[in-house]
C-alpha cells in the first residue's frame, strides 16, 4: 500500500467531519467516498457552514477558507500570523520615488486623475445653483490646476471658490486632503476666497441667502 493510501486511512481522534452535512467518519477515506457519492454534484461549491473559532469563541457562517484565515490571524491566537506573510514592503526611499513618479504622470495626464475619472460629469444641485449665481462673471467651472479641480475659478486673477458638502468637514481624511490641497494651490499663487458649507447655506432664510450670494459675487469681482 502506498504512502498516499496510508495517509487517507489514518484515524483522527475526533474523526473526520463532512463540511457539508457535518456527518463524522472514523477515517478520512470514508469521508472522501461519502463526499463523492452523496455530495458529488456540489462537492466543489464553496459552501458556508457554521464554525466556531477555538481562540475567540466567535461563531458564524463561513467557508472553510474563511475560517482558517480568521483562526490564523485571530488576536487571541498565541501563534497568530501578523500581517501578510507574503506581502512585500517597499523602503521609504522606494515609496517616495513611486509617489513622485505617480504625481508627475498625473500632472502630465490630468484626465487620468482618479477623482476626474470617477467623478460624475453631471453637476450637483449646489454646483448648478451657484452656476446661476455666477453666470455674469468670467468664472470657469471645474477648472483644472495640476492635480486639482477648482469648483469656480477666475484663472486671470488666480482666485477660486469651493462649494463643499458635509464630508469635507466631517471626514478626517478629506479634511487633511483639503488642507494639503489648499497649501499646494497657495504655493502656486492661487487664493481660495471662500469655502461655502452647503449645509450652513441652506439654513439661511431667503434674505440671508441673497446677501450671502451678493458678497460672493463681490469677492470674485474685486
Amino acid at each position: 500500500m502506498g504512502t498516499k493510501n496510508l495517509k487517507l486511512t489514518t484515524s483522527k481522534k475526533d474523526g473526520w467531519t463532512c463540511p457539508i452535512c457535518n456527518k463524522v467518519f472514523r477515517v478520512r477515506r470514508e469521508l472522501g467516498m461519502h463526499k463523492k457519492e452523496i455530495h458529488g454534484s456540489i462537492q466543489h461549491v464553496n459552501l458556508k457552514y457554521e464554525q466556531t473559532c477555538p481562540f475567540c469563541k466567535k461563531t458564524w457562517m463561513t467557508t472553510r477558507t474563511g475560517y482558517i484565515k480568521h483562526a490564523n490571524s485571530c488576536e487571541y491566537n498565541p501563534n497568530r500570523i501578523k500581517g501578510d506573510a507574503y506581502k512585500r514592503y517597499h523602503s521609504e526611499e522606494t515609496k517616495k520615488k513611486i509617489s513622485e513618479s505617480r504625481k508627475k504622470y498625473l500632472e502630465e495626464h490630468p484626465d487620468k486623475i482618479p477623482y476626474v475619472m470617477n467623478h460624475s460629469s453631471k453637476a450637483s444641485y449646489p454646483e448648478k445653483y451657484f452656476m446661476e449665481v455666477f453666470k455674469n462673471l468670467p468664472v470657469k467651472y471645474n477648472y483644472q490646476v495640476g492635480l486639482y479641480q477648482l469648483d469656480f475659478a477666475i484663472p486671470e486673477k488666480m482666485v477660486y471658490i469651493e462649494i463643499d458638502g458635509e464630508q469635507h468637514f466631517c471626514d478626517k481624511r478629506i479634511v487633511e486632503h483639503d488642507k494639503e490641497r489648499t497649501e499646494k494651490l497657495e504655493s502656486l499663487g492661487w487664493t481660495c476666497l471662500k469655502r461655502v458649507r452647503w449645509s450652513d447655506y441652506k439654513k439661511l432664510d431667503n434674505e440671508q441667502q441673497k446677501q450671502y450670494c451678493i458678497e460672493l459675487v463681490q469677492l470674485l469681482s474685486k
